[in-house]
């Protein structure tokens, strides 16, 4: 089985937030965002309330967003360490045999978690 390609991003409609691929913007999912305008007549309790819904459903829409990325470092990672041999030029070694990670791989990561968290 295989999903739909990367990238992924968030886009806000009216009521949710759509979850789609940069490619060819086909929704990947979305997740529902509540009405927080006084305009509509809610009480500021309410208000609030749907205020930190929303934070919370766009931290969820990230973090699916990222999931190309977070799946492509992770087979990044598990790559360098399952090289056959350690003399490989993609991976080093510690003296007490834990793996350096390469720059490369680290960068994904970090840009891959850094998109996840909306940072």
């Amino acid at each position: 089985m295989t999903h739909t390609p990367g990238p992924w991003g968030v886009h806000e409609g009216t009521e949710n937030l759509f979850v789609e691929s940069e490619n060819d913007r086909m929704t990947v999912t979305s997740v529902p965002l509540f009405p927080d305008s006084a305009a509509l007549g809610l009480c500021s309790q309410t208000r609030l309330e749907n205020h930190q819904r929303n934070r919370v459903s766009r931290a969820n829409a990230e973090l699916i967003a990222a999931a190309p990325e977070l799946l492509g470092a992770l087979k990044a990672i598990a790559a360098q360490l399952e090289c056959p041999s350690r003399n490989t030029t993609m991976t080093s070694y510690r003296r007490d045999g834990s793996v350096i990670i390469s720059h490369d791989v680290r960068a994904r990561v970090r840009a891959a978690i850094a998109k996840a968290t909306g940072e």
